[in-house]
């Protein structure tokens, strides 16, 4: 089955992250939106948030650096700790920090 029509996903988890669950959302990545895997998206498509992956816990130290380097490698985000932060993570002064598809 093609993803033509897939603008862009969320995966979301209840727990605390960890390294597999990180790496494993890479792989879904390579799967269905392979063109975010160079850190550009598609510039020519509408503006979208970038495929994400949303988790309840918080993260240590080791999980923190890992979804610091992955953000800065793909076209994804990484939120953690959503019950606490969520109200910050989707407010009007962070969302341009916010990765997104296509132009603005």
């Amino acid at each position: 089955m093609q993803n033509k029509h897939l603008i862009t996903f969320c995966e979301v988890k209840q727990f605390n992250p960890f390294p597999e669950l990180l790496f494993n959302f890479i792989g879904v990545l390579n799967e269905l939106k392979k063109e975010y895997m160079d850190n550009k998206g598609k510039e020519d498509s509408p503006a979208h948030i970038a495929p994400s992956l949303m988790i309840s816990g918080k993260p240590n130290k080791q999980t923190l650096k890992i979804r610091q380097s992955l953000e800065d490698r793909y076209c994804i985000n990484i939120f953690y700790d959503l019950f606490y932060n969520a109200k910050f993570t989707f407010s009007k002064g962070y969302i341009s920090q916010i990765s997104r598809t296509g132009k603005v």
